[in-house]
């Protein structure tokens, strides 16, 4: 609340002028840039979404359950502190002309920090430093997934856009699942590189989606 007094400014009402469109249901279903984008953010948030269990699940096969402990309990509030320091400040600088360039540094910050945790070992500063390049990656993503589908979102449609951008959160459901089958039948550093790859192509279809609906153009239905 501190920081949203201090730093959040205040805007007069806007009285919006836009003529909604007409819901239906095959306007959805006919949005390519909408399906490479839900298709994304799924893949996104199963790195991101359930982090903290799948770092957990790691720790306990390659050490033991205290170990496990003490890395959550650095990496959890090295995640937090960052959000909450730097969600706003790097949030209100995307926009349409460098949302290509933030999202690319993103992935970039996620591939760096999972890298990092396989060489964090047995390191907890290691794994704190991790978390926070990590973090980063989740700080931009979060903001650009959101303006990408509010851009478009034909109006009067916007809800139903964020609804289906919202399925993107069963990647986060699945991913304990998957990291214990890929701990149990494949060496432990093996799924942070399976995540890595996973991220590059969330990547890859946020740019599908870009191409899609060209970035700059009004929102067609």
């Amino acid at each position: 609340m501190l920081f949203i007094q201090i730093w959040v400014k205040r805007s007069e009402k806007i009285i919006a002028t836009e003529t909604g469109s007409v819901w239906s249901p095959k306007v959805l279903l006919q949005d390519k840039a909408l399906l490479w984008f839900t298709c994304s953010g799924f893949l996104a948030s199963f790195v991101s979404g359930a982090f903290a269990s799948c770092i957990s699940q790691y720790v306990m096969v390659i050490a033991d359950g205290d170990f496990a402990e003490k890395v959550v309990a650095v990496v959890l509030p090295v995640n937090a502190a960052m959000v909450v320091t730097l969600q706003y400040s790097v949030g209100r600088r995307l926009n349409p002309a460098n949302i290509r360039a933030l999202m690319t540094a993103g992935t970039l910050c996620f591939v760096i920090g999972l890298v990092g945790f396989i060489f964090s070992g047995n390191s907890l500063l290691l794994w704190g430093m991790s978390a926070a390049v990590f973090t980063v990656g989740e700080i931009i993503y979060a903001p650009g997934e959101y303006m990408l589908i509010d851009h478009i979102a034909p109006p009067g449609m916007k809800a139903s856009y964020f609804s289906a951008q919202s399925l993107g959160w069963l990647g986060a459901a699945i991913n304990p699942l998957v990291s214990g089958v890929v701990l149990t039948s494949l060496p432990p550093s093996s799924l942070f590189v399976i995540l890595a790859l996973v991220i590059i192509a969330a990547w890859v279809l946020m740019l599908k989606g870009i191409r899609a609906r060209p970035w700059g153009q009004p929102a067609l239905c």
